[in-house]
Order: C-alpha cells, then structure tokens, then sequence
C-alpha cells in the first residue's frame, strides 16, 4: 500500500473553505487551511480529485497505490477580483459621480466576462495540485 500527503498552503482569502480529497469518486477526507494529512493508498491505478463544496474541482490525477506521494494544494483567489470591481464601483459613486454612467456598463460587462472564465476555466482550476 502507498501514502498519499496532502499540504494545503496557507490562503487567508480563503481558510474555511474545506477541500475534500477523493479517490476513485469517493470521499476520504477533508483538509481545512494549512493543514497536511496523509491517505492510505490501496494497490493499483486510482484517480486522485480534490475539491470545494459550491466551488470548483482540480483536474484528476492517476495515482498508483504502489508508490508514496506527497502533494501541495493551492485554492485560487478568483472570486476577489469580481468583489474588488464591486467595491471600486461604489466608491466611485461617491468619489467620481460624474462617472458612475460610464462605471456602470463597464462592471457589468466585466462581471459577464468573469462569469463565462469560471464556468469554462476555473471551475475546473480552482484548486491546483503539484508535487512537492
């Protein structure tokens, strides 16, 4: 039997955020922010999947239950832009109100763009794994 370790580094963005590690489509466990954990891995090829409930997924990895890996987990910080956009739009309400005509079109065009980039890119990239 092989030893899968999992490190997931330190994202303040977003700590309570659990990532769930499955194996073959099934649930072995849960890493919460900075945590390292190891998995027994039984024999054979297995697909290794991480990911956050309401969030995106990793790309799968083959792992075989002969060797020991050891892997760090990275969660990404996509959702910030699209809450800084929003943040600047409000203060420039109050800052540049001239301006809010010309803000307003421009966010929303923006927000559609970041929306169509998660669902065909980062849903299936929100979390990154790599050897280490």
């Amino acid at each position: 039997m092989g030893k899968l370790k999992i490190h997931r580094t330190e994202n303040h963005l977003q700590k309570r955020k659990k990532v769930e590690v499955l194996i073959d489509d099934i649930i072995v466990g849960e890493i919460m922010n900075g945590e390292t954990k190891e998995f027994e891995i039984k024999e054979g090829d297995h697909s290794l999947i991480t990911r956050v409930k309401m969030g995106g997924k990793s790309q799968p990895i083959i792992i075989n239950g002969n060797k020991d890996y050891s892997i760090e987990l990275s969660i990404s910080n996509f959702m910030i832009f699209a809450a800084g956009g929003l943040v600047c739009l409000i203060l420039s309400k109050y800052i540049f109100p001239a301006l809010i005509s010309i803000l307003i079109p421009l966010y929303l065009l923006s927000v559609i763009v970041l929306l169509v980039y998660y669902l065909t890119y980062v849903r299936t990239n929100y979390i990154t794994m790599s050897s280490l």
